[in-house]
Protein backbone atom coordinates (compact mmCIF):
# COMPACT_ATOMS: atom_id res chain seq x y z
CA UNK A 1 0.00 0.00 0.00
CA UNK A 2 1.39 3.45 -0.80
CA UNK A 3 1.70 5.96 1.77
CA UNK A 4 -0.73 9.20 1.72
CA UNK A 5 0.51 11.98 -0.51
CA UNK A 6 -0.02 15.45 0.54
CA UNK A 7 2.16 17.35 -1.86
CA UNK A 8 2.28 17.49 -5.75
CA UNK A 9 5.44 18.69 -7.70
CA UNK A 10 4.28 22.72 -6.77
CA UNK A 11 1.36 22.43 -4.23
CA UNK A 12 1.87 21.04 -0.44
CA UNK A 13 -0.73 20.68 1.86
CA UNK A 14 0.86 22.09 4.89
CA UNK A 15 -1.97 21.57 7.00
CA UNK A 16 -1.76 17.71 6.39
CA UNK A 17 1.67 17.66 6.36
CA UNK A 18 2.13 19.19 9.95
CA UNK A 19 -0.65 16.65 11.57
CA UNK A 20 2.53 13.94 10.50
CA UNK A 21 4.83 16.07 12.75
CA UNK A 22 7.38 15.44 10.07
CA UNK A 23 11.09 15.81 11.47
CA UNK A 24 12.67 16.55 8.05
CA UNK A 25 11.18 17.97 4.39
CA UNK A 26 13.21 17.45 1.14
CA UNK A 27 12.61 18.90 -1.76
CA UNK A 28 14.69 18.45 -5.40
CA UNK A 29 13.35 21.53 -7.23
CA UNK A 30 13.39 25.60 -7.01
CA UNK A 31 9.65 25.24 -7.80
CA UNK A 32 8.79 23.80 -4.34
CA UNK A 33 10.36 26.92 -2.39
CA UNK A 34 7.17 28.24 -1.26
CA UNK A 35 5.80 24.61 0.52
CA UNK A 36 9.35 24.61 1.77
CA UNK A 37 9.30 28.02 3.05
CA UNK A 38 6.14 27.40 5.11
CA UNK A 39 7.17 24.03 6.43
CA UNK A 40 10.14 25.69 7.80
CA UNK A 41 8.16 28.75 9.27
CA UNK A 42 6.35 25.85 11.12
CA UNK A 43 9.46 24.84 12.33
CA UNK A 44 10.49 21.67 10.27
CA UNK A 45 14.07 21.27 9.18
CA UNK A 46 14.54 21.44 5.67
CA UNK A 47 16.69 20.23 2.86
CA UNK A 48 16.80 21.45 -0.63
CA UNK A 49 18.51 20.93 -3.92
CA UNK A 50 17.88 21.93 -7.48
CA UNK A 51 18.53 19.17 -9.48
CA UNK A 52 18.91 20.07 -13.28
CA UNK A 53 19.60 16.90 -14.82
CA UNK A 54 20.88 14.13 -13.68
CA UNK A 55 24.04 14.79 -12.10
CA UNK A 56 22.36 16.80 -9.84
CA UNK A 57 20.03 14.06 -8.70
CA UNK A 58 23.71 12.26 -7.84
CA UNK A 59 24.29 14.76 -6.03
CA UNK A 60 21.58 15.03 -3.69
CA UNK A 61 21.82 10.92 -3.14
CA UNK A 62 25.30 11.61 -2.36
CA UNK A 63 24.31 14.62 0.19
CA UNK A 64 21.53 12.54 2.03
CA UNK A 65 23.71 9.62 1.77
CA UNK A 66 26.77 11.90 4.10
CA UNK A 67 24.37 13.00 6.10
CA UNK A 68 22.95 10.10 7.51
CA UNK A 69 26.24 8.35 7.54
CA UNK A 70 25.64 5.88 4.59
CA UNK A 71 28.28 6.68 2.19
CA UNK A 72 28.56 2.75 1.45
CA UNK A 73 25.05 2.05 0.70
CA UNK A 74 24.75 5.49 -1.22
CA UNK A 75 27.85 4.79 -3.62
CA UNK A 76 25.95 1.32 -3.78
CA UNK A 77 22.78 2.95 -5.01
CA UNK A 78 24.23 5.26 -7.19
CA UNK A 79 26.38 2.62 -9.45
CA UNK A 80 22.56 0.89 -9.50
CA UNK A 81 21.57 3.62 -11.33
CA UNK A 82 24.47 4.54 -13.04
CA UNK A 83 24.51 1.08 -14.34
CA UNK A 84 21.69 0.60 -16.61
CA UNK A 85 22.51 4.51 -17.97
CA UNK A 86 25.98 3.74 -19.14
CA UNK A 87 24.55 0.20 -20.67
CA UNK A 88 22.03 1.96 -23.00
CA UNK A 89 24.44 5.41 -23.79
CA UNK A 90 27.12 2.86 -25.16
CA UNK A 91 24.59 1.03 -27.21
CA UNK A 92 23.02 4.47 -28.34
CA UNK A 93 26.69 5.65 -29.31
CA UNK A 94 26.52 6.99 -33.20
CA UNK A 95 22.55 6.26 -33.33
CA UNK A 96 19.88 8.81 -34.62
CA UNK A 97 18.39 9.57 -31.61
CA UNK A 98 14.57 9.32 -31.80
CA UNK A 99 12.32 13.54 -32.25
CA UNK A 100 10.50 14.43 -28.70
CA UNK A 101 8.44 16.42 -29.13
CA UNK A 102 7.07 18.33 -25.52
CA UNK A 103 3.66 19.42 -26.54
CA UNK A 104 0.63 19.11 -29.46
CA UNK A 105 1.51 21.91 -32.57
CA UNK A 106 -0.72 23.31 -35.55
CA UNK A 107 0.12 20.59 -38.29
CA UNK A 108 0.48 17.83 -35.29
CA UNK A 109 -1.29 14.93 -37.51
CA UNK A 110 0.80 16.07 -40.67
CA UNK A 111 4.13 14.26 -38.82
CA UNK A 112 4.97 11.45 -40.43
CA UNK A 113 5.56 9.64 -36.87
CA UNK A 114 1.79 10.78 -36.00
CA UNK A 115 0.14 9.84 -39.66
CA UNK A 116 1.87 6.31 -39.56
CA UNK A 117 1.05 5.63 -35.88
CA UNK A 118 4.52 5.47 -34.64
CA UNK A 119 3.88 7.32 -31.93
CA UNK A 120 4.24 6.42 -28.37
CA UNK A 121 3.42 9.04 -25.15
CA UNK A 122 4.92 8.87 -22.19
CA UNK A 123 3.75 10.73 -19.04
CA UNK A 124 6.08 13.69 -18.24
CA UNK A 125 6.42 13.08 -14.71
CA UNK A 126 7.73 10.15 -15.30
CA UNK A 127 10.75 11.17 -16.99
CA UNK A 128 11.05 14.57 -16.44
CA UNK A 129 11.03 14.72 -13.07
CA UNK A 130 14.40 15.64 -11.47
CA UNK A 131 14.84 12.81 -8.58
CA UNK A 132 15.63 9.90 -8.38
CA UNK A 133 12.35 8.15 -9.90
CA UNK A 134 13.43 9.58 -13.32
CA UNK A 135 16.42 7.43 -13.36
CA UNK A 136 14.14 4.01 -12.81
CA UNK A 137 10.49 4.67 -13.40
CA UNK A 138 11.28 7.15 -16.13
CA UNK A 139 13.77 4.72 -18.17
CA UNK A 140 11.40 1.83 -17.73
CA UNK A 141 8.54 3.86 -19.40
CA UNK A 142 11.06 4.17 -22.21
CA UNK A 143 11.76 0.67 -22.38
CA UNK A 144 8.26 -0.43 -22.79
CA UNK A 145 7.60 2.35 -25.31
CA UNK A 146 10.97 0.44 -27.35
CA UNK A 147 9.28 -2.92 -26.36
CA UNK A 148 6.14 -2.19 -28.14
CA UNK A 149 8.20 -1.45 -31.49
CA UNK A 150 9.77 -4.22 -30.96
CA UNK A 151 7.35 -6.75 -30.09
CA UNK A 152 8.81 -9.61 -31.93
CA UNK A 153 12.76 -9.10 -30.55
CA UNK A 154 13.04 -9.80 -27.01
CA UNK A 155 13.47 -6.66 -24.16
CA UNK A 156 16.89 -5.36 -22.83
CA UNK A 157 18.47 -3.18 -21.63
CA UNK A 158 19.77 -2.09 -25.02
CA UNK A 159 15.99 -2.67 -26.92
CA UNK A 160 15.97 1.26 -25.74
CA UNK A 161 18.41 2.35 -28.13
CA UNK A 162 17.14 -0.01 -31.19
CA UNK A 163 13.96 2.82 -31.84
CA UNK A 164 13.39 3.61 -35.26
CA UNK A 165 14.26 6.87 -35.70
CA UNK A 166 11.04 7.59 -37.50
CA UNK A 167 9.51 7.04 -33.59
CA UNK A 168 8.28 9.75 -32.02
CA UNK A 169 7.99 10.44 -28.41
CA UNK A 170 5.50 12.27 -26.62
CA UNK A 171 5.89 14.02 -23.78
CA UNK A 172 2.24 14.50 -22.14
CA UNK A 173 1.03 15.86 -18.16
Amino acid sequence: MSPPRFSAFTLAEIPRIMVLEPDLALTFSDLQADGTAHLLRQGVTGIGANSRGIAGIFAMIRMLGALTGCEVATSNLIAGYQRPLTELAAATEGRKRPIVYLEDRPGWEMIPAVSSSRIIEIKSPLILQPDPAALTNGLDAIRRCAARLTKDRPMSEHTAAELSPGLMLRVSS
